[in-house]
């Protein structure tokens, strides 16, 4: 009986393994520079430009768009303690950001990447994705360009023309650079593949989005487009205008989207589309992260004419799991705080909902709802997860076993078991924490448990099977010596 009991937890863990969701709908810079460069200078731009004048500073502030990496801003920052070396002056850092989110007219600036600017915006119209530019202007100096890691080393390209002795005039009041001419450094390595839509360039489309959902979606697809193939897609809201040829991301305000979301034919909650309707691709889904999964289907097709065919002709597709017609028990493995995102949320994870916790939930009961399963396990299921499963035992669709041990306020790896197909023989918990991580920085209250219940199944008398369900919450850690060392304590206690 014992090694039967054994045999049934271990294949529990298995399924359960094969069953833990994941979403990442995090949004990384592209950092791919990779291929070759042509790198030119305009003599007919060379000029004398003065960056101090009368002991005051021609260009005061810089410029750049809103979002940029870290490294980029390192850069950045970098720039400014150049700039400080030379003049004696600080300069200002600033966002493009306006209330309008429209380019406007800047003046005595250094303007860098595709800033909210006019003349950057002239500039960066003459470039493709990877291509950067140094240009001065009438009133601006411009370090224009799109991708960060690109930016990232026009950047320093400057620096190091501000830095050699031979381009700099000094006098009591004056400082002045001799610019040999506007640079201009464009990337070469682009497939000459030539994508079509309907048999209109790709070039020629117009990227929408809705909210600032799709709009993290939309970047995510003008980044892929732009680093392989060097379209630089114009990107606007729904409301802003329309273009002829456009790509549509999520439920945008057009015609041609109307079908996926009402009616007979409208997708159901875990459905995606990817189709070309006349002038217009859509990219149909309910959720973000079904879209996101479109995208990545879309993004693997482009690469194939035929695949892109087969793409855009298949209609309606879903992400849900595939759940077999029969099995013995429904088990699902949860962690709530799976998305990278939600790490950068400014939230006390014992105070109020917010806005990205709702739409994880909503996510969760989705799956919950579509998978139906048995037995639920969660994982860091902080207090401002409370709301959620208590709706879950209130329906009486679960029961809850979540005991708290001592010095702890919270228990984050609760077991939900639906109360129609088991019965409750035993339950506690295991304070692994308190025993093998005190001391250490992830000694969280409640979050590194191990909720354990003996569940008897309901059914004909004498036939009954008793299981035993286990969850935790491994402490993850690096591979020295010493977290070596927790991981074969947090195993010994388990076992």
């Amino acid at each position: 009986m014992l090694k039967r009991t054994w045999i049934t937890l271990l294949c529990l863990i298995l399924i359960t393994s094969m069953l833990l969701v994941s979403c990442d709908n995090g949004k990384t810079p592209d950092d791919d520079t990779s291929g070759s460069e042509e790198v030119t200078t305009q003599p007919d731009t060379s000029k004398v430009v003065q960056l101090l004048k009368n002991s005051k500073l021609t260009y005061q502030k810089i410029v750049y768009p809103s979002g940029i990496s870290e490294k980029l801003m390192s850069e950045i920052t970098k720039l400014r303690e150049d700039l400080y070396d030379l003049t004696g002056k600080r300069y200002m850092a600033l966002s493009d950001a306006n209330p309008s989110n429209q380019p406007i007219k800047g003046t005595n600036e250094i303007v860098i990447g595709d800033a909210l600017r006019l003349e950057t915006q002239d500039v960066l119209a003459t470039l493709n994705y990877r291509d950067s530019a140094i240009v001065f202007t009438e009133t601006n100096i411009l370090i224009a360009g799109y991708q960060d890691s690109v930016l990232t080393t026009a950047i320093r390209a400057f620096r190091d023309i501000l830095k050699d002795a031979d381009n700099i005039e000094k006098n009591e009041k004056d400082i002045s650079l001799k610019w040999a001419g506007d640079i201009y450094t464009r990337y070469d390595s682009y497939p000459e593949t030539t994508i079509t839509l309907g048999g209109v360039d790709l070039k020629e489309y117009s990227i929408v989005y809705s909210n600032s959902e799709s709009k993290n979606l939309a970047d995510d697809l003008r980044r892929m487009i732009g680093r392989t193939y060097g379209y630089v897609l114009p990107m606007y809201k729904d409301s802003t205008k329309t273009t002829e040829y456009e790509i549509l991301i999520g439920k945008v305000d057009r015609t041609e989207c109307k079908k996926f979301y009402d009616g007979t034919s409208a997708l159901d909650t875990l459905d995606y589309a990817v189709s070309l309707e006349g002038k217009k691709l859509v990219f149909a889904a309910v959720h973000s992260y079904t879209c996101s999964k479109a995208m990545d289907k879309f993004k693997e097709a482009i690469k194939d004419s035929d695949k892109l065919t087969t793409l855009l002709s298949a209609g309606k597709q879903s992400v849900a799991p595939n759940v077999p017609a029969t099995v013995g028990y429904r088990i699902m493995q949860y962690n709530v705080m799976n998305p990278e995102w939600y790490w950068d949320l400014p939230i006390n994870l014992s105070g109020p909902d917010v806005p990205a916790a709702d739409q994880q939930r909503e996510y969760a009961s989705i799956l919950v709802d579509l998978y139906n399963p048995d037995i639920l396990l969660l994982n860091e299921r902080f207090q401002v997860w409370n709301t959620y499963t208590n709706q879950l035992v209130s329906s009486g669709k679960y029961k809850e076993i979540s005991p708290i041990p001592s010095g702890h306020a919270t228990n984050c790896t609760p077991i939900l078991y639906n109360p129609a197909k088991f019965t409750e023989v035993a339950s506690g918990v295991f304070d692994y924490c308190r025993t093998s991580l005190a001391n250490t920085s992830e000694d969280f209250s409640g979050l590194r448990l191990m909720t354990w219940v003996v569940l008897k199944e309901i059914g004909n008398t004498g036939t009954e099977k008793s299981i035993i369900v286990c969850n935790m919450h491994l402490h993850a850690v690096g591979h020295d010596a010493e977290n070596q060392a927790i991981r074969e304590t947090q195993a010994r206690y388990i076992a």
